[in-house]
């Protein structure tokens, strides 16, 4: 009997054995196993570009890839098994719109900066491109080609620009400057220099004469407060019918420069300056004023006698002969103060250059928007200026002023 429970015992403890040896086969590493291809959504969250209508658009996504792979293990002596294995990954790419810089200088060095064209009624700008043919470049590696079609109408017009409507400007006390390439088919055409104040982008331009061919900086002395928008309104008034491209560069926003003392102060006499007296005949006087109080700075001004109303096209022609020094005006500015009568707002006046022994015509438009002193400026780019003057223009204005005015501190810089 205790040999025979003997046996029993000693044949349990084999079992035991025999149970624990296949288990341990049975739960240990399984080896690599081999993929079997799986399956990949993707589920793109909805991209929403932020930019003008031209241009290069980037986008940011929200990408969502889940895969189900079935991996098969074999393991004997146990048998086969199946496993499933799913992973969701979500990751973000992030990028930013190309939409130019939120305030100037906007140089197209490295993008079309988010300039747009005019729609209904400007419509004369058929396309925008940046360029890089240094050609048409005046600074940098860029610029802004815009394809014109003024064939249309003899007022037809384009527009191009640059909201900033999502962070106004203040150009008080700014100037603000374009550089123009004008090819010689647009010379005897119209150019504004715009800026729109506020959210309804209320219209304030300067006016300018396209009448010289090549590069060209206009600049404009805005004082405008929160400013929403910058534009070049290009116009064929009346002039050539041009069909092709001009190109625009360095759009830029700078501070007024203080300068330390006009060349023309008019504080002891009128300097050489004289009226017309043969054709533009509605300035019939000119006279030093000795009154400080009606002067812009300083002790004195000159004092203008007009009469307009001779036709709604009436001028008058003030000047300086400069024959002995020609004046190089190609880098400067000319700055003239103007105190403007109140019947002659809507007037116009033109900075006359007249260049080389034949005196060539050279005129820059300044609108009299306002009454008082008002400055009015240009860019000439000229060279071998023999002559420089004011021409006054009634410009079809119903108001035809007679009396007096005062013109002060003239100056070149």
């Amino acid at each position: 009997m205790t040999k025979r429970f003997s046996m029993v015992i000693v044949s349990m403890i084999a079992l035991s054995v025999i149970i624990a040896a296949f288990s341990f086969s049975c739960s240990k590493k399984l080896g690599p196993a081999s993929p079997i291809a799986g399956t990949a959504t993707v589920v793109p969250t909805t991209a929403v570009p932020t930019n003008s209508p031209i241009g290069t658009n980037t986008f940011t996504n929200t990408f969502t890839n889940t895969f189900t792979n079935t991996f098969t293990r074999t393991n004997t002596p146990v048998g086969t098994n199946t496993f499933t294995s799913v992973v969701t990954n979500t990751f973000t790419a992030t990028a930013t719109a190309t939409v130019g810089a939120s305030a100037p200088p906007w140089t197209f060095d490295a993008t079309d900066e988010g300039f747009a064209s005019g729609a209904a009624g400007e419509m004369a700008v058929t396309s925008l491109t940046r360029n890089t043919n240094a050609s048409y470049i005046t600074h940098g590696a860029g610029s802004l080609a815009v394809a014109i079609d003024l064939s249309t109408a003899v007022d037809a017009k384009g527009y191009v620009f640059k909201s900033v409507l999502a962070a106004p400007i203040d150009l008080t006390g700014k100037r603000f400057g374009i550089w123009v390439y004008v090819p010689a088919g647009l010379v005897g055409c119209g150019m504004q220099m715009v800026a729109k104040v506020g959210a309804g982008g209320t219209w304030n331009a300067a006016w300018k004469n396209i009448d010289t061919a090549g590069w060209i900086h206009y600049t404009w002395d805005v004082n405008l407060a929160n400013v929403t928008e910058f534009g070049m309104q290009i116009l064929r008034n009346s002039g050539p019918a041009f069909v092709g491209t001009l190109y625009t560069d360095e759009w830029t926003v700078t501070n007024v420069p203080v300068v330390s003392g006009a060349i023309y102060n008019f504080d002891t006499d009128v300097q050489g300056w004289t009226n017309d007296t043969v054709t533009d005949l509605a300035v019939s006087a000119l006279a030093w004023d000795s009154t400080a109080a009606n002067a812009k700075a300083g002790a004195g001004s000159l004092l203008l006698t007009c009469d307009f109303s001779a036709s709604l096209t009436s001028q008058g022609y003030i000047k300086v002969n400069l024959a002995a020094t020609p004046l190089d005006l190609s880098a400067k500015s000319v700055d003239m103060w103007i105190n403007v009568p109140a019947a002659m707002v809507g007037y116009g006046v033109q900075i006359a250059c007249k260049t080389g022994a034949g005196l060539a015509w050279h005129g820059f438009w300044n609108n009299l928007s306002a009454s008082g002193w008002l400055k009015v400026t240009c860019n000439p780019a000229l060279a071998d200026v023999q002559e420089l003057g004011l021409q006054f223009v009634r410009n079809s204005t119903p108001a035809a002023f007679t009396g007096t005015l005062n013109v002060d501190e003239i100056t070149y810089y």
